[in-house]
């Protein structure tokens, strides 16, 4: 179990690296926010600013590719 653990946080560790918005994009969805336009306004309500469509539609396809 410690194995698991230790190889998701280092998962984790490598994706909030290549963009910050990951771990807020997976905060939006682990609170239940499941429609795209609601992990926007909250990635958008908790980073204070916006962000555009694009790059949001960029990063969950990544996570989406990535599993």
């Amino acid at each position: 179990m410690a194995e698991a653990m230790a190889m998701v946080k280092s998962e984790l560790s490598h994706l909030f690296h290549r963009s910050r918005h990951y771990k807020q994009i997976l905060r939006a969805i682990i609170k239940g926010n499941v429609r795209w336009s609601d992990i926007k306004r909250a990635v958008e309500l908790w980073e204070n600013r916006s962000i555009p469509n694009a790059q949001l539609s960029r990063l969950l396809e990544t996570l989406i590719k990535q599993g």
